[in-house]
């Protein structure tokens, strides 16, 4: 018996059994859905970051909520696909999904490209919208809310100091309209 043994057996017995293993298990906070063999106004529908709620469930178009709790990503594909046969919606679709550990940012509103986007630290609000194809012609990059937590704040990203703020996790960015006079 090597040392590593001796010592894993005397640290069992005296604090119980543990697991040991090389991959820490991390919350999944979003899970990255792909469909094929659907027509394209179905793939445009389906693919996509979902966000996981606190009870490990996403929602689906068409379907509604789906609990992946526990679950493994080849399986959870293999819940989707019956769930969107018995709802009739698709007849032999293949799902592909991708937990996501990291976290995400929502950016919605007045941008070219809106959706929940991997989180990656470091990153500017300014960045993020940037990212996101940037504003679109209706959008307004004075009227930005940053929802963090509870709280809301409006920023006008014309300010230097305000593009140079960085991101967390789950934060919710709004682009807002312009505002015509």
């Amino acid at each position: 018996m090597n040392r590593l043994s001796a010592i894993l057996i005397i640290f069992s017995s005296l604090f119980g059994s543990f697991s040991f293993s090389a991959e820490a298990e991390k919350p999944i906070l979003s899970v990255e859905i792909r469909i094929q063999g659907v027509p394209q106004e179905g793939k445009a529908r389906i693919d996509g970051r979902y966000m996981v709620t606190p009870e490990k469930t996403i929602l689906l178009p068409g379907i509604g909520v789906i609990n992946i709790d526990g679950l493994a990503s080849d399986v959870v594909a293999k819940k989707l696909r019956e769930a969107f046969i018995k709802a009739d919606i698709f007849t032999d679709p293949t799902f592909s999904v991708v937990f996501d550990t990291v976290g995400s940012i929502a950016l919605v509103g007045f941008v070219r490209k809106p959706g929940i986007k991997p989180f990656k630290p470091g990153i500017t609000i300014f960045q993020a919208i940037t990212e996101a194809g940037g504003v679109n012609e209706f959008g307004s990059i004075r009227h930005v809310i940053l929802m963090r937590g509870k709280t809301a704040q409006i920023y006008d990203l014309n300010k230097l100091e305000n593009q140079q703020i960085e991101l967390q996790v789950d934060d919710y960015i709004e682009v807002q309209e312009k505002r015509f006079l």
